[in-house]
């Protein structure tokens, strides 16, 4: 052995064997088919194919069939085994097409349930023939262009002979089903398996949406045509209107819940495709045909019912059939209407913003719930508060204001949360408001009450209400206004170094003084009375100590609006009594007297008839009568007598005597309302000047245009000429010479 080389061996030390080489040789000639062989492999097949189409017992095996085709193929004999499948089963298709057809023409359940019984055996036995031929199908049919597979070809094969487009099968079988569908419609139960299997065949058979549906809406139409028109009848010729139009909208629900429910998958029989075209039928036909109607005959109804779920089905299908703007004007034209008659009747003026917040309120709810904040709504209802509200030009506001004076005085046993929302509520009428001046005003003047005679519930509510006026008009609309809370606050401090001085520590009376500017606050006429020695010193302290601090100034006393507390030594008790300064005139002569007749008092106080006529009703017939009258009636005559009442006695300490209010009279409202209207003269003057001043020449149309545009106030076009002519004749403006309808402006 050469030791140079290594032996490769086995693990036993022996050198692996050779591996055996597998030869195989081919045939020296190749096998021949027998030449019955297509023959008798189709008629093994065709004897399947007829076992299968008869339901009988197929002799051979499924693998043996499938092998069978699948050699046929493989043998080059895919063409004519597919053309003698063909015909056998157009064969089979034809005999169920005659069978179907020796039914008596009609529209039975008994001929639907044979259509699909046929359908469904035919299905039954393709899907066995097919799994049988599934070799020929995958590399012949599916491979070759022109000729179809073999489910799709039994498909066609059985909508050409069998549901022809047009044919009587077809046509019965439509028929039958739209008949069953008209009568659950009417209330009857039908079996949804059956027109579930029918539907079924005819989207297997690309009928539906070609064939039948066309003839399902048809149907729908005229189905709910009829019925539509006949609850329109009776909405339009019913005596209340809202009541018909609720069951109507009711049954639209209804109808439009049925069709969404037929084509619902597994508890309906038609297709979800068809929901919405027949839902759409039913609303067009039941509302949109007849909708201008059915709005005119029963929406004010609903409205004045505040049938909130009619309302909301009402909203829900005009939104669905397009006829939004036909309900939006109908709306609106109810909303004008309606708060038209509020605001016009002069008899509801002393609950005219009751009666508006409560309409606000009841649109509002309307347009947030079953309107849903539409947009469009939103603006209708915005729209025409605006147009009614200000048909009175100055009312509402003036009555606006006193609501809400009112309710700062007596806060209506409110929380401090409901007040809040109620001034809310208020200015929400007053953003409506043209003539906001006119509410400036009488706000003023109440303020002003409210602030001398403190009389309001809550200074935390006048800062709110005075915080939302200048948020919603600005710092210029409530500078006055704000002056006043100042002249207040400047007054209490005043009041303070007023009474650290000597001079003040003398007085027998604890004297507090508010000075007003006069320009701020809203002016009083000045009464001239008889004040007693001791309150007259008083007042002349003050003055001196006032003028003393401010050289120049001038003080106009306001006994109008001065209130006293006076000590009140009854033989029962003694008390404090809360009063006003003509209150306190009179009780003060009967430390002197001991009676006293009405002519007596008022030549004593110099008091006006009228005026002291309520003082005395106040203190001998009110709820705290101090003073006792002669005779008790509740009328006043000069020669009626008054004394203290040594009986009286009351649970409280300090007491308070409310004065009888005199109710506003028409020349007092007309100047306040004049006083508007000369403040507005002067901004209508500056207006047209500034135009102008700017635009040098202009027509009469023109200007009248561009000064209303900036106009914050309502105007009539004649006042509007008036201001104009006075300009001319303060030579502000002229005539043009050769066109008098041109205004030029004069530098």
């Amino acid at each position: 052995m050469d030791k140079g080389k290594a032996v490769d061996r086995g693990s036993n030390g022996f050198a692996p064997a050779k591996k055996p080489t597998l030869v195989i040789k081919g045939f020296k000639n190749k096998p021949k088919l027998p030449d019955d062989f297509e023959q008798t492999s189709w008629q093994k097949l065709e004897k399947a194919v007829r076992a299968i189409q008869s339901s009988q017992r197929v002799q051979d095996s499924l693998e043996e069939l499938y092998r069978t085709v699948e050699n046929l193929c493989l043998h080059k004999y895919s063409e004519t085994t597919y053309t003698r499948l063909s015909q056998e089963m157009e064969r089979q298709i034809k005999s169920v097409k005659a069978k179907l057809e020796s039914f008596p023409p009609s529209a039975s359940l008994a001929f639907l349930a044979e259509v699909r019984d046929a359908w469904t055996e035919h299905c039954r036995q393709m899907l066995l023939i097919r799994s049988l031929f599934l070799y020929l199908d995958r590399t012949y049919a599916l491979q070759t262009n022109g000729i179809h597979p073999i489910w799709e070809l039994s498909v066609d094969m059985f909508r050409t002979f069998v549901l022809t487009p047009g044919g009587a099968t077809l046509v019965g079988s439509m028929k039958g089903l739209l008949l069953q569908i008209t009568s659950e419609r009417n209330g009857n139960v039908v079996s949804r398996d059956l027109l579930r299997s029918i539907v079924q065949a005819l989207l297997d058979l690309d009928l539906y949406d070609l064939i039948f549906e066309p003839e399902l809406l048809a149907e729908t139409d005229r189905f709910y045509t009829e019925e539509g028109d006949r609850l329109t009848s009776e909405v339009t010729q019913a005596p209340d209107g809202g009541v018909a139009l609720s069951h109507l909208l009711k049954r639209v629900e209804q109808r439009v819940q049925e069709e969404s429910n037929r084509c619902t998958p597994n508890v309906g029989y038609l297709t979800p495709s068809s929901r919405r075209k027949l839902t759409q039928l039913a609303e067009a036909q039941f509302v949109k045909r007849n909708a201008r109607a059915l709005l005119d005959a029963g929406f004010d109804k609903l409205m004045d019912a505040k049938a909130t779920d009619d309302l909301t089905r009402l909203y829900t299908v005009f939104n669905r059939i397009q006829c939004q703007d036909l309900l939006r004007d109908k709306f609106t034209n109810y909303t004008k209407t309606k708060g038209s008659a509020i605001v016009t009747d002069t008899t509801r003026d002393a609950t005219l913003v009751d009666d508006l917040l409560e309409f606000k309120l009841r649109i509002d709810t309307t347009v947030s719930g079953p309107f849903r904040n539409d947009e469009s709504f939103v603006h209708a209802a915005k729209e025409s508060f605006e147009r009614f509200i200000n048909i009175r030009p100055n009312k509402p506001a003036e009555l606006v204001a006193k609501y809400i004076d009112n309710l700062m005085r007596q806060g209506k046993g409110l929380t401090d949360q409901e007040q809040e929302g109620l001034l809310d509520r208020c200015l929400s009428l007053f953003r409506f408001i043209q003539g906001k001046d006119v509410f400036e005003a009488f706000y003023k003047r109440d303020l002003a009450k409210r602030l001398l005679l403190n009389r309001s519930s809550s200074d935390d509510a006048e800062k709110s209400m005075l915080m939302k006026l200048r948020q919603e008009c600005g710092s210029q609309f409530t500078s006055k206004l704000e002056a006043m809370f100042k002249d207040i606050e400047l007054s209490k401090d005043l009041a303070t170094a007023f009474k650290a001085t000597t001079t003040a520590q003398t007085l027998d009376v604890d004297l507090s003084v508010s000075v007003l500017a006069q320009g701020v606050w809203p002016s009083y006429p000045k009464m001239e009375v008889a004040v007693p020695e001791a309150l007259a010193r008083c007042t002349k302290v003050f003055a001196d100590f006032y003028v003393g601090k401010h050289k120049g100034r001038k003080l106009d006393w306001q006994p109008a609006l001065a209130h006293c507390t006076l000590k009140a030594s009854f033989p029962k008790a003694t008390k404090e009594l809360n009063v006003s300064f003509f209150q306190t005139l009179v009780l003060l002569l009967f430390n002197e007297n001991k009676s006293l007749s009405f002519r007596e008092i008022q030549q004593a106080t110099r008091l006006e008839a009228k005026e002291l006529t309520r003082v005395m009703q106040s203190l001998a017939l009110g709820k705290v009568r101090v003073l006792n009258k002669s005779p008790k009636s509740k009328d006043v005559s000069d020669d009626h007598l008054f004394e203290v009442n040594e009986t009286f006695q009351h649970e409280l300490f300090r007491v308070k005597i409310n004065a009888i209010q005199q109710k506003e009279t028409p020349e007092e409202q007309k100047a306040t309302n004049t006083r508007v209207f000369e403040d507005r003269k002067h901004v209508v003057d500056a207006v047209i000047v500034r135009i102008m001043k700017s635009r040098k020449t202009l027509s009469h149309t023109e200007l009248t245009r561009e000064v209303f545009g900036q106009l914050k106030f309502p105007l009539d076009a004649k006042e509007l000429k008036k201001v104009i002519e006075g300009l001319i004749d303060r030579e502000f403006l002229r005539r043009d010479d050769k066109d008098a309808s041109m205004f030029v402006y004069v530098a």
